[in-house]
Parts: structure tokens; C-alpha cells; sequence
């Protein structure tokens, strides 16, 4: 058999396909149970104890994952409702076969997002997992298909950055960093002796938000701590500024950018170092009984 490089070619979820996938990881997590037994010095016995496999995929369309999963989560349990990953042959002597493709496909499930990253200068990034389960912990989560023809890729780009960034009502200078964690903490578990998992939920989530600035003196301003105040429409906010084709960037006042706002909670001062110092500032938010912790717009203007 001659070489055949694949690469990465999309996702398609529930809510259907995400495109401008940067990174997709396929760990299988099979944990084997290799036994020397009677004194030998070599094994006599091998199976698998547990099999839970977990996609992680990177995307920098950050409006059209936020749309797709939501920060506390996803199941997909529907019939249709599949997770769908594909990677695409070279063609040789050519570029790419979009009808050679494998898929690995899960029907049920759970998406969780993992991070947000967005550096100044650099398009943001969000990664996100999905944990997929088996219907009867016989038959396996994932089922692996070759020569699959690609779905028609999406035609449309979005590319979004570091943008500016309010806590209490107060403008945040000099941004350069933008991190963002869900703080999800998953349930992935078989049960009954079976080797594949049949449940996946969340056990706990404590999101976190951390801006890096280079204006230490609104650190200063701030205290080392302060409590969250506000309500969905003037709470904490952090905004991704979406990236103009064929010019700089959208309009402030357009509402194509991405949001988060942060009502319940508190903002603690970290870490200030570097010869040319820049400080962080970390967002912990909680639940206040009405909003959620973290409020998400995937189509807003900034103000």
C-alpha cells in the first residue's frame, strides 16, 4: 500500500457544521490490562479494561461554536443528532480527494466548551470536546468509516481578536490578552463491568476570565479584590472584536462581534510582572439565581 497523508477537513454537530478547524485530536483513552501471572516475567494476558474516547477540536470561528454549544454544555442523544469528524486524503499529484475521506461519527454524547484564547495581534481560538457514550456499553461510541465522501464545506469565514474589556462599568486599557476557561470538570463512566462508557455529564464547572493588561494602574484603582455588581446589561463585559474581510475591523457599533458578560460574582488582581510590566485581572463568576454565569452574545455591538 503506497502513502496517503490525511488532514484535517471539519466537524459537523447537531447543530451543524463548524468549519476553520485549526487543530482535532482523536485520544482513544483505552486503558489495558496487561497480567504477568505465576512468577513469568513476560505477560500470558491481554484485554481492554475501558474504552472512552475524546475528540478536542480548535476552531477560531468563535461565533459559530458559542452559537453551536453552549458554555455549560451539550447532549446529544436524538436520533440524527450525530458528532461527525473528517479528515480528507491528499490527492496525488493534486491537492485534496474530498471522496476517500474516514469519519469517526458518535451518536450520543455530550459537547463541552473547554477555553477561549485571543492574544493582541492574533485571530482568538476556542477549543472544545465532545465525550462520547455507547447505548448499551457493548458496542462502541465511536464508529469509524472510510472512503466517506466530504459534506460541501462552508463558504463563509469569521475571524474575531482581543477586543476591549469592562469590569463594574470601567474601561480596561491597554488589553493584549483575553483567556477564558469553563472550569468544566465531565463525568465520563461505564458501569456493570462493561469496557465503554454510558454516561457523560458534568460533575462541576467553575468558569474563569483573565485579562492581561499593560495599564498596572487600573489594577491599582481597582484593589487587589472587588465584588461583581450589575445586572446582564451592564455587568462585567469582554468583548472579541470580529475581523473585517478585505479591511481591519467591523464596526464597534455593527453587531457581529462576540460578547461575554459576568453579573454574579468577583474580580480578583493577580500576577504583575515583566520588565515591561503587564498585570492580570481574573473574573470568577457565579450564579445568582436569574442569570447565567457567564451571559453570551454571538452577535452584538460594543458599547
Amino acid at each position: 500500500m503506497s502513502m496517503t497523508p490525511f488532514y484535517i477537513a471539519g466537524i459537523v454537530t447537531p447543530a451543524g457544521a463548524i468549519n476553520q478547524i485549526r487543530s482535532l485530536d482523536h485520544d482513544p483513552q483505552t486503558q489495558e490490562f496487561v497480567e504477568a501471572v505465576d512468577g513469568q516475567v513476560d505477560p500470558s494476558f491481554a484485554a481492554v479494561m475501558e474504552h472512552k474516547p475524546k475528540h478536542t477540536f480548535g476552531s477560531t470561528a468563535l461565533a459559530l461554536v458559542l452559537a453551536a454549544v453552549p458554555l455549560g454544555g451539550l447532549a446529544y442523544t436524538s436520533a440524527g443528532s450525530t458528532v461527525d469528524s473528517y479528515w480528507q486524503p491528499g490527492a496525488l499529484g493534486g491537492t485534496r480527494d474530498t471522496t476517500n475521506c474516514v469519519k469517526h461519527s458518535s451518536a450520543q454524547g455530550m459537547l463541552c466548551i473547554q477555553s477561549i484564547e485571543a492574544s493582541d495581534g492574533q485571530p482568538a481560538e476556542v477549543t472544545f470536546e465532545t465525550y462520547p457514550i455507547s447505548a448499551d456499553g457493548i458496542s462502541s461510541p465511536i464508529t469509524m468509516t472510510s472512503g466517506v465522501s466530504l459534506p460541501a464545506p462552508l463558504a463563509t469565514r469569521q475571524y474575531f481578536t482581543t477586543g476591549p474589556v469592562k469590569i463594574n462599568g470601567t474601561l480596561i486599557g491597554g488589553v493584549k490578552r483575553i483567556s477564558v476557561r469553563s472550569g468544566i470538570v465531565a463525568s465520563h463512566e461505564t458501569e456493570s463491568g462493561n469496557a465503554y462508557p454510558t454516561w457523560a455529564s458534568i460533575d462541576s464547572r467553575s468558569p474563569r476570565m483573565v485579562i492581561t493588561t499593560t495599564n498596572v494602574d487600573q489594577v491599582a484603582t481597582m484593589g487587589l479584590f472587588a465584588a461583581q455588581s450589575g445586572t446582564t446589561g451592564n455587568g462585567s463585559k469582554i468583548f472579541f472584536r470580529k475581523m473585517l474581510s478585505g479591511s481591519t475591523r467591523v464596526p464597534d457599533a455593527t453587531a457581529q462581534h462576540v460578547g461575554l458578560t459576568m453579573v454574579s460574582g468577583m474580580i480578583f488582581a493577580r500576577r504583575i510582572n515583566g520588565a515591561k510590566a503587564m498585570a492580570e485581572i481574573e473574573l470568577v463568576p457565579t450564579i445568582n439565581g436569574t442569570d447565567p454565569m457567564i451571559a453570551v452574545a454571538t452577535a452584538t455591538a460594543i458599547a
